[in-house]
């Protein structure tokens, strides 16, 4: 009792993660409070993009100056100079009020990793409105005739982490579900389980498990070989690992376990013979372990059977067969006992389909050391032309207009891992 109380004072004396001038980590299940900064951005201008979107004055004080966020829809440019900064926000936001109706923002899950680190999972509703004016697609959905989705409504994933610096937000990665959301306007089915099931908590982690690695490299990198293997499985995973989304039974969500995860693996490389899933960064928080992946491969076309690819519904395979990709994923894993119990998961399947059929360059996905470098590069605010999935600039159109400490190297020498309060080993 007295060791709680002492630790509610300590607590109660930091300001901004910081304690008299020094940043103080703590280690275990504590409940850290969510930054003011994140309240603002998903509950306000997020969810309200139409006012507080489009006010940038409250947009500042939820983001930097020079904040960035990848992918970046406006500009898929290298380097910090890509923005989008606070004016990006407004030109995002006000795009969104035209594209979407009932916008409804839910954070299911807000992880403060640390101070100035957070990870944000919500349910995201909305209502296909309008296109934007000289568009001839939606932007999320490229490929797909958007008389079939206007009026339609879904519910899908989002999943950010947010590095905060000095109180507000500075850099991002930013993913929703956009192919979740298409299949269920397509198809008309009901909204997809999100929900994780409860199972308690694992123990503290201190480094990353042997079994994450060896999920993306030996299982989801080799569907077809050690993927189909269920004893490598069972040491990776619980037997009745759970997924959200699960694409195996969406609405429901239950399962789908490791038989499901052997049928996952073997069909992701029958589409993509030579995939590839590369961790990039990684991040411990209590016991759950964060990776943001780069994906990557060439569409062989649909499996046998099937007459579109599940990961892109709506599209000729014929238009996608032959092609080559680059993207990024965004993982959450409860782990247990060593094994992976319960994920969510996100591949940016939509960015990849961009590429592929509007032959859009791969953009900077803020996987280089400048990214978190918070320095002054000399960069100016700029305008935007047509940025990426061609969102436009609209100069005038919403009374706009545009003129780290803490890192090491992962030993394989291609990504940085993040050291949350609780510390943190990379294999």
């Amino acid at each position: 009792m007295k060791l709680a109380f002492l630790l509610g004072i300590v607590i109660s004396l930091t300001v901004d993660g910081h304690y008299f001038g020094k940043k103080q980590y703590y280690r275990g299940y504590l409940k850290f409070q969510v930054p003011k900064a994140v309240e603002k951005f998903y509950d306000k201008i997020l969810s309200n993009p139409g006012t507080y979107g489009q006010d940038l004055a409250f947009i500042k004080e939820a983001i930097a100056d020079d904040w960035n966020t990848r992918p970046n829809p406006l500009n898929p440019s290298m380097g910090i100079e890509a923005g989008p900064f606070p004016e990006g926000v407004v030109q995002i936001m006000g795009l969104w009020n035209v594209i979407f109706q009932d916008v409804k923002i839910e954070r299911m899950h807000t992880f403060v990793l640390d101070f100035d680190k957070v990870a944000v999972i919500s349910r995201f509703s909305a209502t296909m409105g309008n296109l934007p004016p000289g568009l001839t697609e939606y932007p999320m959905f490229p490929g797909i005739d958007p008389e079939k989705l206007k009026g339609k409504s879904f519910t899908t994933l989002a999943y950010d982490v947010q590095i905060l610096d000095k109180g507000k937000i500075r850099r991002t990665w930013h993913f929703e579900d956009w192919t979740l959301a298409l299949d269920e306007m397509l198809t008309g089915r009901a909204p997809a389980n999100l929900d994780w099931p409860e199972v308690g908590h694992g123990q503290f982690l201190t480094e990353v498990p042997q079994t994450v690695y060896d999920f993306y490299k030996r299982e989801l990198s080799d569907g077809l070989g050690e993927g189909q293997n269920l004893t490598l499985l069972a040491s990776t995973h619980h037997e009745d690992w759970a997924v959200r989304p699960n694409p195996l039974n969406v609405v429901e969500g239950t399962g789908p376990g490791i038989v499901g995860l052997k049928g996952l693996t073997g069909l992701f490389q029958t589409i993509i013979p030579d995939l590839i899933f590369a961790p990039q960064k990684t991040w411990l928080h209590e016991d759950k372990v964060f990776v943001l992946i780069k994906v990557s491969g060439t569409v062989a076309g649909a499996p046998p059977g099937m007459n579109e690819i599940p990961l892109w519904p709506g599209i000729d395979p014929e238009k996608l067969k032959g092609k080559k990709f680059e993207t990024l994923a965004l993982d959450c894993h409860r782990i247990i006992d060593g094994k992976i119990k319960q994920s969510y998961h996100i591949e940016d399947w939509q960015q990849a389909a961009d590429q592929m059929l509007n032959g859009k360059p791969v953009p900077d996905f803020g996987l280089d050391e400048e990214y978190l470098q918070f320095a002054n590069f000399g960069w100016k605010h700029h305008g935007y032309g047509y940025g990426y999935y061609g969102y436009p600039a609209y100069r005038g159109h919403f009374g706009r207009t545009y003129h780290f400490e803490g890192m090491a190297r992962h030993p394989s020498g291609t990504s940085y891992t993040f050291r949350s309060p609780q510390g943190l080993g990379g294999k």
